[in-house]
């Protein structure tokens, strides 16, 4: 596919860490195993698509099934994220993590997060062209600026 170069797949690198490191923080203060996979496997799925991308750019070979894991990894993540929150709740101090999120600046960077998902959504359902180099350096670059403004968020609070 012309135009995925290593720029691009380097770029891709960029949320992953910035979502890895701040999965880390919070695995760390919310000790589930439920959650702590679910981050894993949200995690093994963005560095297996930006390590496809990277493989596509440097040797231009399509390593499909890299590509094809990124859903299946973030979805089983994401459920088993949820489900180590619901499963822990009684363990959650609310109060401490409602004045943690509105606290400044934390709040700012949660609300810069919103409205990059928001906008990188609606990017996706209405614009966005897989196979379109552009598209996909459109998306990494909010996707890059949304998990950015989550870890600080996440850091801050």
């Amino acid at each position: 596919m012309e135009g995925f170069t290593v720029g691009l797949a380097l770029l891709d690198f960029v949320p992953v860490i910035a979502f890895g490191l701040a999965m880390l923080f919070l695995a760390l203060k919310f000790k589930s195993a439920l959650f702590i996979i679910g981050a894993i496997l949200v995690l093994l799925g963005g560095v297996f698509k930006a390590s496809w991308k990277l493989i596509l750019g440097t040797s231009k070979k399509d390593v499909k099934w890299m590509n094809k894991m990124m859903w299946p990894c973030m979805g089983v993540g994401f459920v088993l994220m949820i489900v180590g929150v619901i499963v822990g709740l009684k363990n959650i101090n609310w109060a401490a993590v409602g004045s943690a999120i509105v606290s400044f600046p934390a709040i700012i960077f949660f609300i810069i997060w919103i409205v990059v998902l928001v906008l990188m959504t609606v990017f996706k359902k209405t614009k966005f062209r897989k196979d379109n180099a552009k598209d996909n350096w459109i998306a990494e670059i909010m996707n890059s600026i949304g998990m950015i403004s989550l870890m600080i968020a996440i850091l801050v609070a």
